[in-house]
């Protein structure tokens, strides 16, 4: 109930009082007049104030609508905010994601290209490794075959008849021929003697047979040094054997000829050399025909007894012209087909093959071992 209709409900009141108290009616109509003025003024202050009510519930009304609405706007402003921040958010994980994946594409096509360099690298390594091996194949087959060459050229050059034996030695039976000759007047002179020359003649076959397979081993050479080597000591060796025998035959006819000085030098000679003791040869030739490992050292201790042989009997000191000129015609009375001249020239003018220093000292002690160990 507002102010107005208050007012109303208090004149009537007022008017039913005023009845019934004023027995004689003569302030009924004042009290209605004032009554009823006041009633009006109330009543049109009612309603005036009726209407205010409306227009400030309206206003209020009106005020709350465009408090929703702005409160509505605001939410709409946070929603949409909200709704960007989350886009944002979703944009801005995407493009982590797909910077991700363009770095995984990235590292996967580095790593990709990687394994294509690394396939190159060892395809190239390969190749290259191949070409070594092609290299080194082709130069050994250049050698191999450059040293065969060489291995045939010094064959031929030993062995001018083709016959596969060294010409030096090939049918040399000249000191056998000369013995059995003489064998009567040495039997004569010292029965003794004849077993001191058929040992000499022993020692000569086996040097003849050592030196043959000296010779047959130059094929098996494995490279040009070794080749130079083998080839070197085989000529020593030919050279030592010359020297024997050609002291052997001036033993024979020194003994014949009644030249005992001659013949006790060399006689000296060939006993510090353990010529009638022919272990030492003997060895060399089983070891020679069971050719291993040890050819090597076997050679150079081979080398080394041909130097021994040449520093003991090779100054020849006792040839002469009377000496040479005896035994060209004792090798005549046998057909001989060795010439004095050239033999005794040949060891004259030969230079003996040295090896390598670094060679030297090894030669040296295999060669004291081996002969200590032969006596």
């Amino acid at each position: 109930m507002n102010y107005s209709y208050g007012w109303a409900i208090v004149w009537v009141v007022l008017l039913l009082i005023s009845l019934l108290g004023d027995k004689n009616g003569e302030s009924t109509g004042l009290i209605i007049f004032l009554f009823g003025g006041l009633a009006i003024f109330q009543f049109i202050r009612g309603s005036m104030s009726n209407e205010d009510e409306k227009k400030r519930e309206q206003d209020q009304i009106e005020s709350d609508i465009i408090n929703t609405r702005v409160e509505n706007k605001k939410q709409e402003a946070n929603r949409e905010r909200a709704k960007k921040a989350a886009e944002t958010k979703r944009r801005n994980k995407l493009k982590i994601e797909e910077k991700k994946l363009e770095d995984q594409i990235e590292r996967d096509k580095y790593r990709e290209e990687m394994e294509e360099d690394n396939k190159k690298w060892r395809a190239n390594r390969e190749r290259a490794k191949k070409e070594r091996e092609t290299k080194r194949r082709n130069k050994l087959e250049i050698e191999k075959k450059k040293l065969e060459e060489a291995q045939e050229k010094i064959i031929s050059k030993l062995d001018k008849a083709g016959t596969g034996v060294v010409d030096e030695i090939e049918n040399n039976d000249e000191f056998k021929k000369l013995l059995n000759k003489y064998e009567k007047e040495i039997a004569e002179i010292d029965r003794k003697h004849i077993k001191d020359f058929v040992k000499l003649s022993s020692y000569l076959k086996t040097k003849e047979k050592n030196i043959q397979s000296i010779f047959s081993s130059i094929k098996d050479t494995a490279n040009k040094k070794e080749l130079e080597e083998y080839v070197g000591i085989l000529k020593n060796e030919i050279h030592s054997y010359k020297l024997i025998l050609y002291n052997s035959l001036n033993m024979i006819v020194a003994l014949v000829e009644d030249k005992p000085i001659i013949f006790y030098e060399i006689y000296e000679s060939f006993d510090k050399l353990d010529v009638f003791n022919s272990n030492y040869e003997n060895e060399v030739s089983k070891k020679l025909s069971n050719i291993g490992d040890g050819l090597n050292d076997l050679m150079y201790s081979i080398h080394q007894m041909g130097i021994d042989i040449v520093a003991e009997i090779g100054n020849l000191s006792y040839v002469t012209e009377d000496s040479s000129r005896m035994l060209a015609e004792k090798l005549e009375e046998v057909d001989s087909s060795v010439k004095t001249n050239n033999l005794l020239t040949g060891i004259q003018t030969y230079q003996l093959y040295e090896l390598n220093k670094s060679n030297r000292n090894q030669l040296y002690e295999l060669n004291k071992s081996n002969r200590n160990r032969l006596k």
